[in-house]
């Protein structure tokens, strides 16, 4: 039976197998099951040290989308980093709603300016009310990353108000700046 949890954990493990026919059957099975129970199940995989593994449970939990919405942000206060980072990142595979985006919003002031730099791509992919206004903001990052990253986010955002920004920063910027704006704009 699916839903037996020792069957759940022997499928988890083969997401571990050399056998890459293995994995995508155990990927294919998990996400047919769905739900809480396989999410809470995979999280575990996004804290190893195998980025493969770390992979695996990204799509898994991005399929598994809506769904499992809760699970993912709860990443949010997780204490490591880099699960905050992949939260975000797997949210941004999703079609959010404004709830989601109100929730994600925070994070762009977070410590971590990985965390910032997702999130402000995250946003600008959401193309949500205020999500300029928040950009504009992370373009005052001391983090050229971020920077870099709201600058993207702009120009994912698909509005002509975010068009006026990208604008200013090839007039007045030099460099990888300028060239990002260029590249925003399309």
């Amino acid at each position: 039976d699916s839903r037996d949890p020792e069957y759940l954990n022997d499928t988890v493990l083969l997401l571990s197998d050399e056998d890459l026919s293995v994995r995508e059957a155990a990927i294919a099975a998990l996400t047919s099951i769905g739900g809480v129970t396989v999410a809470n199940a995979v999280v575990p995989l996004l804290r190893l040290d195998d980025a493969t593994q770390r992979n695996i449970a990204i799509e898994i939990l991005a399929i598994l989308g809506l769904d499992v919405i809760d699970v993912i942000m709860d990443l949010f206060n997780d204490p490591d980093d880099d699960v905050v980072k992949f939260a975000v990142d797997i949210i941004a595979q999703m079609n959010m709603d404004e709830a989601t985006v109100k929730r994600i919003a925070p994070l762009i002031e977070h410590s971590n300016p990985n965390v910032r730099a997702s999130v402000a791509v995250c946003l600008g992919m959401s193309n949500a009310p205020g999500v300029i206004t928040i950009l504009l903001k992370a373009l005052e990052d001391p983090e050229e990353w971020v920077k870099f990253s709201a600058i993207e986010g702009l120009g994912l955002v698909g509005d002509k108000a975010a068009l006026a920004p990208l604008f200013k920063i090839i007039e007045t910027e030099t460099g990888l700046t300028q060239e990002a704006a260029f590249d925003a704009v399309g």
